[in-house]
């Protein structure tokens, strides 16, 4: 399984790699919750492989592609990854061995690892968004000011043709 999951990452990494940033615009387009990962791709590139991979909810093919867009280091990307899949991984294996025996006790403590696989990721999310969130109050974060993604309105990427402005 862990020899699968690292093909199955590392093929669209290669793709995104040599296929430029105006791939990125579409993939964009196909799938807009990739655009969160444009705010974090200056992070630590291992650990953000990592945590893309620990928390799970953007496509992983689209992730890879993106990553590779971006040249983010080979060995990091994948190690990250790695590394990041491998809990979710190990859950669902031990949950497809066990499927046949529903009422088994293997069984339920796969389920309950999927779950808390599931849950652990999604807090630990939650609690790398808030380290990185500013500390504002909460009344100006709900009233639509984000001091996060604050830019020049003068500055760009035009993806299309490389080019910043």
């Amino acid at each position: 399984n862990v020899i699968g999951m690292i093909v199955c990452t590392a093929v669209p990494y290669w793709i995104g790699r040599f296929s430029g940033a105006g791939f990125f615009q579409k993939l964009i387009k196909k799938y807009p919750k990739i655009q969160i990962l444009d705010t974090f791709q200056h992070d630590n590139q291992w650990f953000f492989s990592f945590m893309v991979r620990v928390v799970g909810f953007l496509p992983c093919d689209a992730v890879s592609l993106v990553l590779g867009i971006w040249k983010v280091s080979f060995p990091k990307y994948l190690s990250g990854t790695a590394l990041g899949m491998l809990p979710g991984l190990a859950a669902t294996t031990l949950l497809g061995i066990n499927i046949s025996e529903s009422g088994s006790p293997g069984f339920i403590i796969s389920i309950i690892l999927t779950l808390l696989v599931s849950a652990g990721s999604f807090i630990l999310w939650r609690i790398y968004q808030k380290a990185r969130r500013p500390h504002v109050p909460e009344s100006l974060l709900s009233a639509g000011l984000d001091f996060q993604h604050k830019q020049d309105e003068n500055s760009h990427v035009d993806y299309e043709s490389n080019e910043y402005n």
